[in-house]
Order: structure tokens, then C-alpha cells, then sequence
């Protein structure tokens, strides 16, 4: 005969204490008229009685609370799950007060590749999330796949284990219980090559013709050489003989060529700040260029605009900050030596610079132009020749000239063309003729336009091809002569794809570790 126990609620807990204090009282009166025990021992059991009830007090009693949990609490746990997704923003995710676009509600900017936990999803386009031990609003757009923690709970003890039942590129079978991402950042020009590592140090190698390595010299070098000692270093990004950095503090960076740095002719040849903003959010170098977000919003730009890469409508130099525009709802950036591509916070897509920009034309255009109707732009990497995007539903895009897309068509593509009908792409980097592209589950593809990579003459191909057997990738960095990658772990890899440019000497077949 099976026996069905009442459930009581948590918040009618307080009903079982009273049941454990009235039966107390009753059993020691009971067992005094029986002449079993006398007054002392009556009075000594209804102050057990009180001590157990005050031990139950602490207790966390989750959601339900039955009786047959208390008698046996190992038996019966109680399961929560947790659900958490990754932010996916290279540059950032605003962490915002409440479910607006509004500048005034933006608490601060969550890093790339951060683990927050999912309160509630209050419709597409706003999740209530707790970060820092923060509740707060955050865009869908820029959230990775979701990882699920049950946590096994019981009345006495709690015991914790982990599952990941939605891998992102971030979580694997190797690391599903330690659910915590590293944060690494890493930026190839087609000269040199700067990292910051997990500890937020910065370290490069390569050309050092300007001073664009940050070490206080113009000596080429080799091997990954610390620049500094500071640790607060966020983001970095690369460009023609200068590099350019974001600091923890929101404090801007560069050095090398002279008039990007502070407007002279003279080069740096160390790290010197740009003015004293510290709300810097987001940063990319454009050749000769430098495009940038502010944590309000505000897109700003300086350079040598021959293209029109500064987005002001002209073509003329401006070695100053200025900023593009008056809207304050630009949230990521993308740049080639030419083109310039930003997302807004309502997922549209918008360009600006000279060649095959994605609207329908070949025209050039000098200030921001919005690319077709859709919302749903995460991101974008370009070549001089052609660009690739992913969409948010993980749909892979491209348009521009010069690579044999996957219908066999070779021709121009004025629009975005999609490629493939997959929908877990996660990231993708255009490098020198060919594309690297990751997907959710952490696996590495490429596309090639008849370069000679991993041993695989691409040539005759037009789909994707899977790039060895891991699953633990986590970023794609695409240089003119070797493909820089980061797993999960925090460390770099590296193989090269054409003539060796940057010192490192690459195995093209195999990636290679970098150590430092």
C-alpha cells in the first residue's frame, strides 16, 4: 500500500513547526497523566521540542517542502535549474537598469565571452539577467546559446553538480564543469600581432618599423615579448604600423604612427593615452584609420579617411576624436582598409567606405548607409574583396566579388547571399583569401578561395570544411599570412596559410601552440 504524504508549500513552513511544537506539548502532558514522566521532564521536552524548531529555522526549504523530505532528507532532493548564456558582443554588452535603449539606463558594459545567469527572458529582444551579483536587462542579440547547472539540493546538505545540456563555443565536454571563460582578446595587422592574455597583460611580436609593438624600441621581434606590466588591458586592435587598446577603466591607448596616436609626426613607441575619456566601450582599426564606441552609444572616428572610412562625408584627414553622427544606439564595429560596417542596438546593419558595401550598389558612400531591412545582424569581418556575416539565428551571409560562393556563382553579390542553411555559426574571420569560420559546439571550419591550408587543396571546394577534431575553440583571429585561434583553456594557437610575415614559423598543416 503506497502512502501519499502532504506537500506543504514554503511558505506554509511555519504550519509544520507549530505541528512539531503541538505534538510535543501533547505527547510529554500525555505521558504525565500516564505518571510515565513528571512535571521536570515535561517542561525539559517542550524545550526540545523549541531547540529542534529553532534548528529548523535556518533551513532553506526550496520551493516545496514535504514531510517525507524531513523524515528522509537524503531520499527526496529537491532540483533547481539554472539556466546561464554567454555574452557574445565582441566589444561589449550593455548592462542596462531596465528593458530600454535609453543611454540613461546603461550600467555598465559586460566583457565578450562572460557567463550571466538567465532570471527571466521577458520577450526576443530583452532578457532580465544577474551579473556581479546585479539584476539587470540585457539585449537577446548578444547571448550565446544557453548552458543548464542543476543544482541537487535537500533539506540538511546541498550537494552541486554541473551538466551542460546547450554547448556554446565556450563550453565543451572538456571544460562542462568549470563554466568560467577566460578573457583573452587578440588583434593581426599584416605586420604584427598584439594579445592580451587571461591575467589582462599585453604582449606582441612581429614588425616594429613605428614603434607598433608598445616596447619602448623599433627591434623586430620574434617571439610574444611583454609590453609593460599593467593588467588591466581589455581589447586591442591592430592597423598599419599602430595599435590601438582599450583599458578595464575605459581609458584609450595607442602607439606608433605619431598622428593617430596624439597628431604628430613623431612616432610612440610605448602605450600613451588618448586624452582622459574614460568611457571608451569598443575600438577597430581601419588600415590607417581608428573607429570607436563610447559606453553612451556614440560612434566616433579619426584617421586619414581616403576611402571615406570616417563616416563624416568627406574624404578629408582628421587626426582628432570627432564624433559620427548624432545617434547613440551604435553597440559593435567591423573594419577593413577600406569599409567600415556597425550594428545598432536594434540589430540593423549599417556601412560606409568605398567597393561592394551589401546595399545593391558598387557605390561608394561617406557617411553610414543602412544595408537592407533586416534586425538581426550579431556580426561581420571583411576583405578589401568580399565580406561574411552571421545573423543571430546563426545564419552565415556574404556578399562582394571574387570568391566562388556556394551556388557555383563567382560573380559580383551586390546583397548579402546566405551561405549553406546551418544555423550554428558562431563567429567568422575573413583573412587573406580564404575564411575562418567557428561554430557553436567549438568546432573550427574554412572556406578557401584556392589557397593552400591545412594540407587541403580548397580549390574544388564550395561548401565549408571542418579544420581538424577539437571542440574547444573559442576565438578566431585571420592575419594576411597565419590564422591566430584561442581555446577555451586561455591558450593561443597558431598555423600559417601563406608566406611567413609575422616571426612566429607555423606548421601549415598543424596548429601550434604558442608559449610565452
Amino acid at each position: 500500500m503506497a502512502i501519499n504524504f502532504i506537500t506543504y508549500n514554503t511558505g506554509n513552513i511555519y504550519t509544520i513547526y507549530l505541528f512539531i511544537l503541538i505534538l510535543a506539548v501533547f505527547l510529554t502532558y500525555f505521558a504525565q497523566l500516564r505518571h510515565i514522566i513528571n512535571i521536570k521532564g515535561t517542561i525539559s521536552g517542550i524545550i526540545i521540542s523549541i531547540i529542534i524548531i529553532l534548528i529548523l529555522i535556518p533551513i532553506n526549504f526550496d520551493e516545496q517542502l514535504s514531510l517525507q523530505q524531513i523524515l528522509q532528507p537524503s531520499t527526496q532532493p529537491q532540483i533547481k535549474s539554472i539556466e546561464y548564456a554567454y555574452t557574445t558582443a565582441e566589444l561589449g554588452l550593455n548592462f542596462r537598469s531596465t528593458p530600454s535603449d535609453t543611454n540613461n539606463n546603461i550600467k555598465y558594459t559586460i566583457d565578450h565571452n562572460t557567463k550571466i545567469e538567465i532570471i527571466e527572458r521577458r520577450n526576443d529582444v530583452w532578457v532580465m539577467v544577474k551579473h556581479n551579483e546585479e539584476i539587470g536587462y540585457v539585449s537577446n542579440r548578444f547571448l550565446s546559446a544557453t548552458a543548464s547547472t542543476s543544482q541537487t539540493q535537500n533539506t540538511i546538505t546541498s550537494i552541486a553538480t554541473s551538466s551542460v545540456s546547450t554547448q556554446s563555443p565556450q563550453t565543451t565536454a572538456q571544460n562542462q564543469n568549470s563554466l568560467n571563460i577566460m578573457r583573452t582578446s587578440a588583434s593581426i595587422s599584416s605586420t604584427h600581432t598584439v594579445i592580451i592574455k587571461t591575467d589582462g597583460s599585453l604582449w606582441a611580436w612581429g614588425n616594429n618599423f613605428s614603434g607598433e609593438l608598445g616596447d619602448g624600441t623599433i627591434t623586430k621581434r620574434e617571439t610574444p615579448t611583454r609590453i609593460g606590466s599593467d593588467t588591466n588591458w581589455k581589447s586591442v586592435s591592430t592597423g598599419l604600423s599602430f595599435t590601438i587598446s582599450i583599458k578595464t577603466d575605459g581609458s584609450l591607448w595607442a602607439w606608433g604612427t605619431g598622428q593617430l596616436v596624439n597628431g604628430t609626426a613623431s612616432n610612440i613607441l610605448t602605450p600613451t593615452r588618448i586624452g582622459t575619456d574614460s568611457n571608451w566601450a569598443s575600438v577597430s582599426t581601419s588600415g590607417r584609420d581608428i573607429i570607436a564606441i563610447k559606453t553612451d552609444g556614440s560612434l566616433w572616428s579619426w584617421g586619414f579617411n581616403s576611402h571615406g572610412q570616417l563616416g563624416d562625408g568627406t574624404t578629408t584627414r582628421n587626426f582628432i576624436p570627432t564624433r559620427v553622427g548624432s545617434d547613440s544606439n551604435w553597440v559593435s564595429i567591423f573594419t577593413s582598409s577600406t569599409q567600415i560596417y556597425a550594428i545598432k542596438t536594434d540589430g540593423s546593419l549599417w556601412a560606409w567606405g568605398s567597393g561592394i558595401l551589401g546595399d545593391g550598389s558598387i557605390s561608394n558612400h561617406l557617411s553610414p548607409t543602412r544595408i537592407g531591412t533586416d534586425t538581426n545582424w550579431l556580426s561581420v569581418s571583411i576583405d578589401n574583396n568580399y565580406t561574411f556575416a552571421i545573423k543571430t539565428d546563426g545564419s552565415l551571409w556574404a556578399w562582394g566579388s571574387g570568391i566562388l560562393f556556394a551556388d557555383g556563382n563567382s560573380t559580383y553579390r551586390l546583397s548579402p547571399f546566405r551561405i549553406g542553411i546551418d544555423n550554428n555559426w558562431a563567429s567568422v574571420s575573413v583573412g587573406n583569401g580564404y575564411i575562418l569560420l567557428l561554430k557553436k559546439n567549438g568546432s573550427l571550419w574554412f572556406l578557401d578561395d584556392g589557397f593552400y591550408l591545412a594540407g587541403i587543396n580548397m580549390s574544388d571546394f564550395l561548401t565549408p570544411i571542418r579544420l581538424g577534431n577539437d571542440t574547444n575553440w573559442s576565438s578566431i583571429y585571420s592575419g594576411s599570412s597565419y590564422i591566430l585561434s584561442i581555446k577555451t583553456n586561455g591558450s593561443f594557437w597558431a598555423w600559417e596559410t601563406g608566406p611567413r610575415m609575422n616571426g612566429i614559423l607555423i606548421d601549415r598543416n598543424n596548429p601550434v601552440q604558442i608559449i610565452y
